[in-house]
């Protein structure tokens, strides 16, 4: 009976473990998110399928209905800002347009959620409340410790939203 107990109950400590470990995930994020910390935020990243998945979302934002050397430049242009995230200035840059550097704090004031999507990886989603925009870092075990391995903009504003188009000529 003794080890039947002592299996719960360590049972229950796992799970409870796998419930809190993306809010743990998600303060150990927020740090270089909130004080705009490129170079930290970059030891936090599997940069192959990180900037992987960046293209690949970079890419499905190209209209289809734009012409041949249109899709070329969008998608040239996307896989400038895929690489810069490569680099800590980059990275910091990415940081402070997305209105970071407020503090840790202020970032994970901005968490929207955390929660498993596997045995061992999880998804942190970052925005404002009730409105549209944000990001999501999917976090997943690397072998030597979590670190991002995705990330997909969510609810991207429609193009009118974001406000007038000035042309220069």
């Amino acid at each position: 009976m003794v080890q039947v107990g002592l299996s719960v109950l360590a049972a229950a400590l796992l799970a409870a473990g796998w419930l809190v470990l993306p809010w743990l995930l998600a303060v150990r994020l927020s740090v270089p998110i909130g004080q705009g910390d490129g170079p930290a935020m970059l030891r936090q990243i599997d940069a192959p399928s990180t900037l992987a998945s960046l293209r690949a979302g970079l890419a499905a934002e190209v209209p289809e209905n734009e012409s041949a050397g249109a899709r070329r430049y969008l998608s040239a242009m996307a896989d400038r800002m895929a690489e810069s995230w490569a680099r800590p200035e980059g990275m910091a840059a990415w940081l402070g347009a997305r209105g970071r550097g407020d503090g840790p704090v202020a970032a994970l004031s901005s968490l929207r959620s955390a929660r498993a999507v596997g045995l061992a990886s999880f998804r942190l989603e970052y925005g404002p409340r009730h409105e549209q925009g944000g990001v999501a870092f999917d976090m997943a075990w690397q072998g030597d410790g979590f670190r991002v391995t995705g990330v997909r903009f969510l609810d991207a504003p429609p193009a009118a939203a974001a406000g007038p188009v000035v042309a220069m000529r």
